[in-house]
């Protein structure tokens, strides 16, 4: 009779034990943070490569006895190097960036003389630009805005005389484009650029006429597609924004 009590009293313990330790409440699961997301970093050094077309206009502006050809159409293409820098903070993208292309950008108009034709030619253009981008991980869209330096060669011609004069001459450039990386260090862009110089004044080689000065004028449009290497000195970057 003891045994079968001592036995029944254990259970019951037992019983009630469980009961009460199933009602009493459980610890939360410890919630972890989500890793920070790894975006691109912009950052570093870079070479490249662009090539694309230009067009815009030109003008000769002769004065004593003043004569204009008024504005002509100068259009052609384009190719060259690219070297530049950025330093990304945030989703804020600062740089410099500059390149020389090699162009055939040309195109003639009547002179105001009879029987001349004027034209107007570029073979090489040159930019050091500052840039301001806007990351949102791997795209940038960025603005743009500096120097610009080309030549500019001017021509006036009949069938029996040939004027020519040409000179460096110095300008600015402004623009805009959208940068995109296919891999860590591979980037294409697609970029615009309105680039001026100044106005190029050439005496007699170029009017034939003692005393005479003409003003040749040189603005252009350009359209540029480029592929950028950048060097991986700071890899990727852990968001913090």
């Amino acid at each position: 009779m003891k045994k079968f009590l001592f036995g029944s009293t254990a259970l019951i313990v037992m019983f009630v034990g469980s009961a009460l330790a199933a009602d009493m409440p459980r610890k939360a699961p410890i919630l972890k943070a989500p890793p920070a997301p790894v975006l691109y970093s912009w950052s570093g050094f870079y070479l490249g490569i662009n090539g694309g077309g230009a067009w815009g206009r030109s003008r000769h502006d002769a004065f004593t006895p003043a004569s204009t050809t008024g504005n002509f159409n100068i259009s052609g293409g384009l190719g060259g190097g690219t070297a530049g820098w950025n330093w990304q903070t945030g989703q804020f993208v600062f740089g410099v960036e500059a390149d020389v292309d090699g162009t055939d950008i040309r195109g003639s108009t009547p002179c105001p003389g009879a029987g001349f034709t004027c034209s107007t030619s570029n073979t090489w253009l040159a930019t050091l630009r500052g840039r301001l981008g806007w990351a949102a991980d791997r795209a940038l869209i960025y603005g743009t805005a500096g120097f610009a330096d080309g030549d500019i060669r001017q021509r006036a011609a009949s069938i029996a005389v040939v004027n020519t004069g040409s000179a460096t001459r110095a300008g600015w450039a402004a623009g805009g484009g959208l940068e995109y990386p296919f891999t860590n260090n591979w980037s294409g862009k697609l970029e615009y650029l309105h680039v001026h110089l100044d106005s190029f004044n050439c005496g007699v080689v170029c009017t034939g006429v003692a005393g005479q000065t003409v003003a040749v004028k040189f603005d252009v449009n350009m359209i540029r597609a480029g592929l950028n290497f950048k060097f991986d000195w700071g890899g990727p970057v852990v968001a913090r924004y």
